[in-house]
């Protein structure tokens, strides 16, 4: 699990003592994308030296520094996982239910949408537009898919599979003329058809419990606890007094 933190040391303080009591078999990274080099000091994760500061829904940079390190650096894994400090766990299993899920999956993430319509007036869509025939020509198809980027699951072939393509140089010099807006929600559900691989969404009955806005309230987290699939919940305010992350703060308190 890698942490995307541009800065607000103690909302990610919250997450790391989230993550380890709810994802205690996970391996916890920091990349800090702030200007804060202080952040991560003293907190129980390993920092990664290649951070560098990245710009707000510009982060896409981030997941290929990831990956390319992982690579060079021959790790080994099952899973790779973006987490940011917006999102908190509420309960144990969520690193079982991923191995569960991902069978003979190489992608999976919230609110995947297959084949977004041309019309469409999502954000990261219209942002892309002046820019698709580039994307079409890569990928070798006319049509892109979508989805939310908090928490998205990639394999390790997922991964070995783009950083190691003929053509991966051209799709950085692709992200590095990018202008759109989070273009990661729309690169990383598409590539999976471009590389021959297979992915999938995130349950449907998560769609209100992993979303953009509006930020969750109690009744928001309640809601998490009463779906079976539902393992945290996104977006929580950065607020060390916000009501709901003080309910899940209770949660980690009564749970072993």
């Amino acid at each position: 699990m890698v942490i995307l933190a541009h800065g607000d040391k103690a909302s990610l303080a919250d997450l790391v003592k989230n993550a380890r009591h709810f994802c205690p078999n996970s391996r916890l990274m920091l990349y800090n994308s702030g200007t804060d080099q202080s952040i991560g000091k003293g907190l129980d994760l390993e920092i990664l030296q290649i951070s560098r500061q990245q710009l707000y829904a510009k982060i896409t940079p981030f997941f290929f520094d990831v990956f390319e390190w992982l690579v060079e650096n021959g790790v080994t894994y099952d899973y790779v996982i973006n987490l940011e400090t917006d999102m908190l766990f509420i309960r144990h299993g969520y690193e079982e239910w991923v191995i569960s899920e991902m069978f003979a999956y190489d992608y999976m993430a919230p609110n995947l949408v297959k084949f977004v319509s041309p019309k469409s007036k999502w954000r990261p869509y219209k942002s892309l537009r002046p820019e698709l025939s580039n994307w079409y020509n890569f990928f070798g198809f006319k049509y892109v898919h979508g989805a939310f980027s908090p928490a998205q699951v990639f394999s390790q072939r997922y991964i070995e599979s783009m950083v190691k393509h003929k053509q991966y140089q051209e799709l950085k010099r692709l992200i590095a003329d990018n202008n759109s807006y989070t273009l990661q929600e729309i690169l990383f559900p598409t590539l999976p058809d471009a590389l021959d691989l297979s992915a999938k969404s995130y349950p449907a009955e998560l769609k209100q419990i992993i979303r953009y806005r509006p930020y969750q309230a109690i009744s928001g987290v309640k809601r998490a606890l009463n779906t079976p699939g539902a393992y945290f919940v996104h977006p929580i305010r950065r607020d060390p007094e916000d009501s709901a992350r003080l309910l899940i703060h209770s949660l980690q308190e009564n749970r072993s």
